[in-house]
Formats: structure tokens, sequence, C-alpha cells
């Protein structure tokens, strides 16, 4: 019976090993654009009355975490919004592309707006961290993700808009 057990157990450990070699995650590409300074300033140009039930639906939107203007393709990226708060408020998000890929020490190719390429590839996985490589136009990077959380990463801009790139772990690391 010990025998049949490590024979099993024996073709099982490569399986395993497999699964050490790659992490599946989340690559998103999301445009955005800084809030309009000037929307503010057309706001003083309005009468008092109606500046007030402006300010007043501001405040509003502020208790939901949406401000005056933004506009944000899906409700998804709502959390990139406030994660990049922090930095500066940007009013405009929309998806360039998204996919789920499973990123060894080949790595991964992404699709950035103007024909340009990034690149993720798999350096470690080691206790539940995954140490990614991210390979973007002007640079290259190394990062750590674990199973929660979210890498933003600035990947320069393309006509009017900044490029992010957004990775994100897929439900669990295999």
């Amino acid at each position: 019976m010990r025998i049949f057990f490590l024979c099993c157990l024996s073709m099982l450990l490569p399986s395993f090993s497999w699964a050490a070699d790659s992490v599946e995650v989340r690559i998103a590409v999301v445009l955005v654009k800084e809030k309009d300074p000037e929307a503010d300033k057309t706001l003083e140009t309005f009468p008092d009355m109606h500046r007030r039930w402006h300010e007043q639906h501001r405040k509003h939107e502020a208790r939901r975490g949406v401000e005056e203007g933004d506009k944000l393709e899906a409700e998804d990226l709502q959390p990139m919004q406030k994660a990049l708060a922090r930095r500066r408020h940007y009013g405009w998000f929309k998806r360039f592309s998204k996919k789920r890929a499973t990123v060894g020490a080949q790595g991964e190719a992404i699709e950035l707006p103007g024909g340009a390429q990034a690149t993720v590839r798999l350096k470690e996985l080691k206790d539940d961290i995954a140490t990614l490589v991210v390979s973007l136009p002007s640079t290259e990077t190394t990062y750590q993700l674990g199973r929660t959380g979210t890498l933003y990463l600035q990947a320069g801009k393309h006509e009017e808009t900044e490029v992010w790139v957004v990775i994100s772990p897929a439900k669990h690391f295999r």
C-alpha cells in the first residue's frame, strides 16, 4: 500500500513543480485623462443659485466616490480611479484592452496603444508572492504581486491620454 501511495505521489510531484513555473493574472491597459481644470473655472461664471446647486450635487457625488465630470467606461475601473486619486485626479478612464493570461518565464506580450508593446514575465513564485519583471517601452522593473492587490504601472502617453497597465492576480495562484 505504501509503495502504491509513493508511486502516485511521485506522479503528482511534476505537476506541482510545473505550477510553480507560472501564475495566472488579469492584465488591462487603461487610458486616462486628467480632469480638466477649466471645468471649475466655468462653474465660477454661473449665477449664485445655479452654482450652489452644482456644489451640493458635487458633495453628494463625492460621498458616493464619484466626482462630477468623471467618465468611467465600466464600474470595475472605479477602484483604479480611487487608487490613482492619491496622486492626481483623473476624470476620464477608458479600457483599451484586457485579458487573462498565464505568465511564465517566457513572458506575456501586452499590446499598448500606438503599436508599442510591453511584456510581463515571472521571475519567481515563492510563498504566494509572484515576482514579476515588467518591461515597458522605456524601462524594465521588478514588482511583487501577492494573492490580493493590484499593480498600477504608468506606461507613457498616447495622444492626449496617459497609458496605464493594470496587473492583478486571477482568483488565485496555481
